[in-house]
């Protein structure tokens, strides 16, 4: 279904991801200066997540730029 970023205020979140860059929701937010949280974002942070869970350790979101660098990949 068709989104107009016109009637949307808040935060955008769209789970779609790409590595050809932004999806057209997310930089039809942006430029109307919403905050926007793409589905990159999204991935690589349900995938911190799940290793904090499978290795028992907190405090891993120093590994954010390197599985964002690796899902892109």
């Amino acid at each position: 279904m068709p989104v107009d970023p016109k009637g949307i205020r808040g935060t955008v979140v769209d789970l779609a991801y790409s590595a050809r860059g932004d999806t057209p929701l997310i930089r039809a937010a942006r430029a109307r200066g919403l905050r926007t949280v793409d589905g990159i974002e999204v991935l690589v942070q349900q995938a911190i997540a799940s290793l904090e869970i499978w290795l028992g350790r907190q405090e891993l979101s120093e590994l954010a730029p390197d599985l964002r660098k690796a899902a892109l990949a």
